[in-house]
């Protein structure tokens, strides 16, 4: 996952077509960045049964079951909070993301920060990852999912289920730690594939029994299905209604790799067990010798996702994955956002 602070707008190219101006954007979302106050930890609670917690909170919660599949993806934006200039994306497609990643560590984290507030007000759906570190100085520690079962981990899961619960917004999905299968420091891995499935089904379950009844996602990178591992990684299928997956065109070694490559495998997992894919990040680098190579590439993501009927595709906007690298990518991406 990136790891990156919010930078201001870049320096954009000419357009022959002139966007909508931003300012009609930014009434609709306020673009910023992450201003989360950090927690002091929290003590671990006594070990013990999900059912032994604290009760949920009294009041209104979504219906367990999700909302039912867009006619086309939802048009997302991967990782907000650390995203780069979604303003810019925003006025030229003339609308507002439809749905964001956002991703935060299990504690030392208030919820709802501000670009979930954004979602909120624009009406996008929100796609929250839970992640099984913490930051301590500038590093990701883990928190290992070893001891999820025994308890450990109760109080902080708690909290989440207190500010789950007082946010109460509707159109919230839920994962624990997407792409475990990572050893990077922007992404720990935190334990084996057994620890990581009873991780996640310990933490479905605590939710659930306390109150949470926010659709889940099993959040998975694409090299896991094209490279037959990810059902080691697979928790109970009654854990989760979504399949996401992660996934690049690098251009590395001078291999082009076409969304059918890379997004192909996760597709067929996800219906063979029938559950419906989101994108849940992707992007692509130009080809400096193809200016128009790009463009190509996310003309055929878009129509791809759409012919499968995936629940949103979520779009990563650091770096040279941006969609508006150069004027013919952001020509197709504004398009196919249509």
């Amino acid at each position: 996952m990136p790891d990156r602070p919010h930078r201001g707008p870049r320096n954009r190219f000419d357009r022959s077509t002139p966007a909508l101006p931003r300012g009609a954007i930014l009434s609709l979302v306020l673009v910023g960045a992450v201003t989360a106050t950090i927690l002091a930890p929290t003590a671990p609670a006594l070990a013990g049964a999900p059912s032994k917690g604290p009760g949920p909170r009294s009041g209104p919660t979504p219906p367990q079951n999700p909302p039912p599949p867009p006619a086309d993806p939802l048009w997302g934006l991967a990782v907000r909070n650390s995203a780069e200039d979604p303003s810019a994306l925003e006025a030229d497609m003339g609308k507002a993301f439809e749905a964001q990643g956002e991703y935060t560590p299990l504690s030392r984290w208030n919820y709802p920060f501000g670009p979930v507030l954004d979602a909120r007000d624009a009406g996008a759906r929100i796609y929250l990852n839970i992640n099984s570190w913490h930051v301590v100085g500038n590093a990701k520690v883990c928190y290992p999912y070893r001891n999820y079962r025994n308890g450990t981990y109760d109080s902080m899961l708690q909290r989440w289920v207190n500010e789950l619960q007082a946010f109460n917004y509707a159109d919230t999905f839920i994962t624990f730690t997407h792409e475990p299968t990572a050893h990077s420091p922007q992404q720990p891995g935190c334990g084996t594939a057994a620890e990581y499935v009873q991780a996640y089904d310990y933490v479905f379950h605590y939710f659930r029994s306390h109150g949470i009844t926010y659709p889940f996602v099993w959040w998975m990178v694409a090299s896991s299905f094209r490279n037959n591992y990810a059902h080691n990684w697979q928790p109970p299928a009654s854990d989760f209604n979504v399949v996401a997956v992660d996934g690049y065109n690098r251009f590395l070694n001078g291999f082009w790799r076409t969304p059918e490559y890379i997004f192909t495998a996760s597709h067929d997992y996800a219906v063979s067990i029938g559950k419906p894919l989101v994108i849940g990040e992707i992007g692509t680098v130009e080809d400096g010798n193809q200016p128009q190579r790009k463009a190509n590439w996310i003309t055929d993501a878009s129509n791809l996702f759409t012919a499968w009927g995936c629940d949103g595709v979520l779009w990563n906007d650091t770096n040279t994955y941006r969609p508006d690298s150069t004027e013919p990518s952001l020509d197709a991406w504004v398009a196919a956002s249509k």
